[in-house]
């Protein structure tokens, strides 16, 4: 399990080294409003609001600009930023670079998890701050809602949006929908930001994949004693569904991914101990018929014709059939006695974490294929209570290797 994770960290290091730039065509706006165009440095996260990396042509050196030497800058028919001197929560102000999202009569920025509204003359900083309050003994954590107060402020001059305002949340999708149903509203036509985007993308089909995994017994009470041998590596095919779901309007790098994969593990030991006189032999079978439901987060480095990303996340093991056998002999003066028995008790279910790497490229419009490692690391088969784990405890470390397509 160490060496595999060690092999897995090493991977995304590399994929992190060769990866760490993504060169898109914009313009950056200079301060006496000239417009040069070129290459710009796609960032998702925070580097973004900071500085804006350019470069004239692929081969060309790379400029960095602050907030306080240009305007704006923008990608083409996508994101774009403008400097500003925005107010933040601890009652300073800083000049930055303000993702804007929507353009018009009334105006949305985006800072980080900040959101701005400008309207007019003013300019303001959509907050809904927490506070603990007690009541009734208890002690509750309130939200002020301020930003809904404040919306229907500067948007009430249209029929109909108080309502629809006291149903929006504090979050890109509901303000963009907000805003641009405004300007709609006033008879405005506005620009709204990466419109060209899917707010979620759904990419599912099948996989195939080879598991080699180990099981590992602790074993504290002499009523498990014939579980204390190693147990034979189970490696075997498994197949399955996976399903990665993308948010590219809000960020293209991350996303939820999970999946349905049948296992069907088998693992044996053998335990040999001399007793007074007499010779004990003990042989265990175990097998676990499982659905596995992995669930994680992927981060996908920027694209190339061949692209990398790296998992992790936890994982659900439901057991569809389990079953262990637990074949004893004695042999005393050669006479064999032989008891059979199951194993242990065993449990419906295992739950676990696991981490991988991968690629995936493009083979059509719609389709695309994966490589990927994974390794997994679950609680085992045996009993998770309390009063069972001082006498018995399990684990099962596995590594796999899966190709699939998605479409």
């Amino acid at each position: 399990m160490k060496k595999t994770l060690v092999f897995l960290l090493a991977l995304a290091c590399g994929f992190c080294a060769r990866a760490q730039t993504d060169y898109r065509h914009g313009y950056v706006v200079m301060q006496n409003n000239d417009t040069i165009r070129g290459l710009i440095n796609y960032r998702a996260g925070s580097g973004s609001f900071r500085f804006c990396d350019f470069k004239a042509s692929a081969n060309s050196e790379v400029t960095r600009y602050l907030p306080t030497e240009v305007k704006a800058y923008r990608f083409n028919d996508d994101r774009g930023f403008e400097a500003r001197e925005v107010p933040l929560p601890e009652d300073v102000t800083e000049i930055v670079f303000i993702e804007a999202l929507v353009k018009g009569t009334a105006s949305l920025y985006r800072l980080r998890d900040l959101y701005y509204i400008e309207k007019g003359t003013e300019f303001h900083r959509l907050s809904n701050d927490q506070s603990i309050v007690i009541e009734d003994g208890s002690r509750l954590l309130k939200s002020s809602n301020r930003y809904i107060g404040l919306l229907i402020y500067l948007l009430g001059d249209c029929d109909g949006m108080q309502k629809r305002v006291e149903q929006t949340r504090l979050n890109e999708r509901k303000l963009t929908e907000l805003i641009e149903a405004y300007n709609v509203c006033k008879g405005d036509v506005p620009v709204v930001f990466k419109e060209s985007k899917q707010w979620m993308v759904l990419d599912i089909g099948p996989m195939v994949g080879y598991q080699m995994s180990s099981l590992t017994t602790n074993v504290m009470q002499d009523d498990y004693d014939h579980l204390e041998g190693d147990f034979d590596k189970s490696g075997r095919l498994f197949g399955g569904l996976h399903l990665n779901f993308t948010f590219p309007r809000l960020n293209e790098r991350l996303s939820l991914v999970t999946g349905l994969i049948y296992l069907d593990d088998h693992f044996h030991s053998h335990v040999e101990r001399e007793r007074v006189q007499a010779e004990e032999r003990n042989d265990v079978t175990i097998r676990l018929q499982q659905l596995a439901l992995p669930i994680g987060l992927r981060y996908t480095f920027p694209e190339r014709q061949i692209t990398p990303y790296i998992n992790i996340g936890g994982s659900y093991q439901h057991h569809l059939k389990s079953s262990s056998s637990w074949v004893k002999e004695i042999e005393r003066l050669e006479v064999i006695e032989t008891f059979e028995a199951g194993a242990f008790e065993g449990r419906t279910h295992e739950f676990g974490y696991w981490g991988g790497v991968g690629v995936k490229k493009s083979l059509g419009e719609k389709m695309s294929g994966f490589l990927e490692l994974r390794c997994n690391r679950t609680d085992g088969p045996t009993s998770s209570w309390l009063r069972d784990i001082r006498r018995l405890s399990s684990s099962i470390t596995s590594s796999q290797v899966m190709v699939g397509v998605t479409y």
